[in-house]
């Protein structure tokens, strides 16, 4: 059962910034008309069907800032990134700076990535909380959302041992779980938890419970897709859509990465490649808000 009081988000997560430096090119103005054709397509879904109110985008600053303006008119809600990208250690992308860049776009939610497992390197753990917890203080006294994406990645001991999938199910929620309690006492109060997807409804239930412990009834729950398959993403979102709490995905490689490299290839045209977005958004939002 959904709870009618949280925002239902179909988030179209395109934030990456070293990833498209590294796998499509390094030409800046290249990146930015990548960028303008996922959200072309974010724009072709919403045109087609997707609700405008609960379309969404993430992208960042540097090389989407033209699209945040125009998705502001268009009444689009839009996540912010705060996160310098490629990094181990969160750090803010503008340092001190933050709350001005964030007050620029003014964004429905500041977001920020962060590498974490609760089991790990206590004083690497300590200083990302203490810079969450100014990044969430920030957000709370500013009027502004806080979303935050917590990736729980297996050691390289563990992936020769149990492999990513097997990690997946038998490791990752109640790592997740322990992970969300020590931000909760570190005072990071997100109230959006972008999370990798759970292989059972009894596992989103309890990241869920966990999340929203106490008086924390309005914070939400959105799956991400890890660049998975199609398929994967869909077990994902099956497996938690109906479950409380959690309120929406954030999907982003596995809907725009192939129509990109197509184009980039050329086997495609650029309308087909929005169209291509379009179609693969508007599935995602079939499979998670449909009856």
């Amino acid at each position: 059962m959904r709870n009618p009081f949280l925002p239902r988000l179909a988030i179209l997560a395109f934030d990456h910034r070293s990833f498209f430096q590294k796998n499509l090119t390094k030409n800046e103005d290249e990146i930015r008309e990548y960028k303008k054709i996922i959200y072309d397509g974010l724009v072709l879904a919403i045109e087609r069907g997707v609700p405008l109110s609960n379309a969404a985008m993430l992208v960042d600053e540097y090389f989407g800032e033209a699209l945040h303006k125009d998705a502001q008119v268009r009444g689009i809600t839009r996540i912010l990134t705060t996160e310098k990208s490629g990094q181990e250690e969160y750090q803010f992308e503008y340092g001190d700076d933050f709350g001005i860049h964030l007050e620029k776009l003014r964004p429905a939610y500041a977001k920020a990535l962060v590498r974490y497992r609760a089991d790990g390197d206590a004083e690497l753990n300590q200083r990302q909380l203490s810079r969450l917890k100014e990044l969430s203080d920030w957000c709370h006294e500013n009027q502004m959302g806080f979303l935050i994406e917590p990736l729980v990645s297996p050691t390289e001991d563990e992936k020769k041992r149990y492999g990513q999938e097997r990690f997946d199910r038998t490791m990752r929620p109640r790592l997740t779980v322990e992970m969300i309690r020590q931000f909760h006492v570190a005072g990071v109060e997100p109230d959006i938890w972008k999370i990798e997807g759970m292989e059972t409804r009894e596992d989103y239930e309890l990241v869920s419970k966990t999340a929203r412990a106490e008086n924390r009834a309005h914070v939400g729950v959105v799956v991400l897709g890890r660049a998975e398959e199609v398929d994967h993403v869909e077990r994902w979102l099956v497996a938690g859509k109906d479950v409380d709490g959690v309120c929406g995905f954030a999907i982003g490689r596995t809907i725009f990465w192939e129509a990109l490299i197509g184009l980039k290839e050329e086997r495609i045209t650029k309308e087909q490649a929005i169209d291509q977005i379009a179609v693969s958004y508007k599935h995602f939002y079939d499979v998670f808000f449909g009856a």
